[in-house]
This record gives C-alpha cells, sequence and structure tokens, in this order.
C-alpha cells in the first residue's frame, strides 16, 4: 500500500535542491506505484518535477542526481507524454515555461538533454500548454538560445502566438510582465537569425 508519507517523501526528492537519488530509488522499491502517481504542491507526476528541478542550479552533483531520477521513474512506468493539468508537457517544462528566473549554462546542459530524450520518447515541440504556451515561448522568456536553436532545429513554430498574441521571438524582444519589461535581446538575434535562414 502506499502510504501518503511515502508520498511526500518522492515528491519532496523529486523537486529538491539536494535531489538524492538513492533516496528516490529505495522509495519507489518499496511502492514503485510512486513512479506515476500525482501529487506534491502542483499536483504533478514526479516526472514533471525532476524536468522543472533540473533548472534550478549549476550544481553538477544536484544535476546527476536529478538525471538518474528522471531514469529510475521512466525505468518504473512513468509516461513522459502525460502533461499537467494546463496541458504542459515535459519539453515545455524543461525549456522554462513558468519560470522567472536566470539559470545557468550546466542547467542549459541539463534541459537540452531532458528535451533530447523527451523528443525521442515522442513528445511534440509545438504542443501548447497553459496560455498557448509552447517550448520554444519558454526558450525565448528564460534566454536559452542553445535551446532556441535545438527547438527551431527540430521544426519549433517561431510564428505561433500564445493567448496574449506574442510570438517567441515577441518575447525575446522584450514584454512586460509585472509591470517590468523583460528582454532577451540574445535570444532574438538568435531567432532572427534563424528566421532570416529559413527564409532563404
Amino acid at each position: 500500500m502506499v502510504t501518503s508519507h511515502h508520498h511526500h517523501r518522492v515528491f519532496q526528492r523529486a523537486d529538491a535542491g539536494d535531489a538524492d537519488a538513492d533516496a528516490v530509488a529505495a522509495r519507489i522499491a518499496a511502492s514503485p506505484a510512486l513512479a506515476r502517481q500525482r501529487g506534491g504542491a502542483q499536483q504533478w507526476e514526479p516526472l514533471l518535477y525532476a524536468c522543472h528541478t533540473c533548472l534550478a542550479g549549476d550544481d553538477p552533483q544536484t544535476l546527476d542526481a536529478l538525471t538518474r531520477i528522471a531514469t529510475l521513474l521512466l525505468a518504473h512506468g512513468a509516461d513522459p507524454k502525460i502533461p499537467t493539468k494546463d496541458k504542459t508537457n515535459a519539453i515545455m517544462i524543461a525549456t522554462g515555461v513558468g519560470r522567472y528566473e536566470s539559470r545557468g549554462a550546466d542547467a542549459d546542459k541539463a534541459a537540452l538533454e531532458a528535451i533530447k530524450y523527451a523528443v525521442e520518447l515522442g513528445l511534440d515541440v509545438n504542443a501548447r500548454g497553459e496560455n498557448d504556451w509552447t517550448a520554444l515561448h519558454g526558450a525565448a522568456y528564460t534566454g536559452r538560445n542553445t535551446l532556441v536553436r535545438y527547438l527551431v532545429d527540430l521544426g519549433a513554430d517561431l510564428n505561433a502566438k500564445n493567448l496574449l498574441g506574442w510570438t517567441p521571438l515577441r518575447i525575446a524582444d522584450g514584454v512586460f510582465v509585472g509591470g517590468f519589461l523583460k528582454a532577451q535581446p540574445a535570444a532574438a538575434k538568435s531567432e532572427e537569425h534563424t528566421s532570416e535562414l529559413q527564409s532563404r
């Protein structure tokens, strides 16, 4: 039987800055169904928390542990195609949809690996989540050029509009969020360059 205590601890570990892969492994070994059960503050499955947390910092050990946790969850039946209740999928979460803080190079590497794996498993880079945001909107918003280029190479739609009518390029050029202008000039240049190449 899956206890609420064990359930809470798996989500806490999957969404923790000091991710403990061994602790998650022990709890899932005791209750395999935990790998597929929604829970935690967002009522997500554990795999989505792992994708979200890989963006939280640049500590290589933490990122490695999160990779191990994600692999473990998949091995125990976690479905990477299951989105959140607002239809945000693992690719969108890994690119930064719903995040506001900046992150560094190691986190970008972890996010890119997560995205590559998700694509291999069949997730759609042009899927739309809450407020019609796509993964490319998320990468543009957080200014992650590597992710922008990778997504566009896979066919991500540069002209996709969210519910506010913002395209990824519009977001990178600058949008007002909470009364403050948030812009990602480097990401905008990357998207403009990609768009020019596609139009030739």
